[in-house]
């Protein structure tokens, strides 16, 4: 893993000087673009710790802590639910609209009755908040094992109430290991142990909500204050 400029060090150590595949294992990650294969509810999830996709209560323990138990427990086939197309197609795709090409709802004389059984699990019309939740329980899979997490933009499609219950979730059950939490919206950021702001990819500032709002003309001050301007009661 080569930098441009210093060093990236883990624990002291020069990140070259570790195995990568070792190190892989020390991390897990959740980027916006998501990807989903036609596989079933479990299975997606189970990936984000191939050796447990066995393991039905991690997976529903992982499902719980991102919110996703709710909704999926509401399918007919709850965790053997496909998602977005037919079993077979095992290619991962991005998206939310991708399924509709498949039509899975319709039966051609070719198909076996295994495969109409199958096309019957097939659950479609995720929201985009659905979605996410199920990257995330995929993130989640390896919670105890990851050292270091990353989440880029995990509530963009959160209501507020689940971003809240999500953030207090991290909070919870990463205790003495490493999130970083990449996101524009500052209602949850703020109860960060340290937030760096970034600007054209140099650290502008770094340090506690506080203390980035004790600077008068810091960045962090004036993108909160503006934000915080959008939920201020006033009388009409």
């Amino acid at each position: 893993m080569d930098v441009t400029d210093g060093e990236l060090l883990v624990n002291d150590i020069n990140v070259n000087q570790y195995d990568p595949v070792v190190l892989r294992h020390h991390i897990s990650a959740l980027f916006q673009d998501v990807e989903y294969c036609g596989l079933t509810v479990a299975a997606n999830i189970g990936l984000g710790k191939v050796e447990n996709m066995d393991d039905v209560s991690a997976i529903q323990r992982a499902a719980m802590d991102a919110g996703a138990a709710d909704f999926i427990e509401k399918f007919p086939h709850k965790y053997n639910s496909y998602l977005g197309s037919i079993p077979g197609w095992w290619n991962c795709y991005q998206g939310l609209d991708t399924w509709n090409q498949y039509d899975s709802e319709s039966d051609s004389d070719d198909d076996d009755d295994e495969l109409k059984e199958q096309k019957k699990k097939v659950q479609r019309d995720l929201s985009g908040g659905q979605w996410q939740k199920l990257g995330l329980a995929r993130a989640f899979m390896r919670r105890n094992d990851a050292d270091l997490m990353v989440l880029d933009e995990p509530s963009a499609n959160l209501d507020p109430e689940a971003e809240v219950a999500l953030f207090e979730t991290i909070r919870k059950t990463r205790e003495g290991r490493t999130t970083i939490y990449i996101s524009h919206r500052f209602n949850t950021i703020k109860f960060a142990d340290q937030i760096m702001v970034l600007e054209d990819g140099v650290v502008k500032e770094f340090g506690t909500h506080q203390a980035l709002m004790d600077i008068s003309d810091g960045k962090y001050r004036k993108l909160y204050s503006l934000q915080a301007m959008g939920f201020e009661i006033t009388d009409v």
